[in-house]
């Protein structure tokens, strides 16, 4: 069974919004080393997960680095949900860098 077999219709990547001390808030996808941004509020932040999430996936691309598969997501926890071809355009992606030996990292 490959990686696209073993992942739901649609990938769910969970994500928190931490306040700072300035009354903004952090917004961090726990699971994405260097996934993160600060926003003025949690709406703000909430509004803009899926910005921050399509560009690192976009540089991790562009660097030819793993986009890492998300873990399971609790109902309540807050999260993006990527659509079925960004799905297959990932698990491409980390297919292509295992075949050719240019698997940089694991993370």
């Amino acid at each position: 069974m490959n990686d696209l077999q073993n992942c739901e219709s649609v990938m769910k990547y969970p994500f928190i919004l931490r306040p700072l001390g300035s009354g903004a808030v952090e917004l961090r996808f726990p699971d994405l080393v260097g996934a993160r941004a600060v926003f003025p509020s949690e709406r703000t932040g909430s509004n803009h997960a899926i910005a921050v999430l399509l560009d690192w996936i976009r540089e991790r691309q562009l660097n030819r680095r793993r986009v890492p598969l998300p873990g399971a997501v609790a109902p309540e926890q807050m999260h993006v949900a990527l659509p079925q071809d960004l799905v297959e355009t990932i698990v491409q992606h980390n297919a292509m860098l295992e075949q050719s030996g240019e698997l940089q990292d694991m993370a």
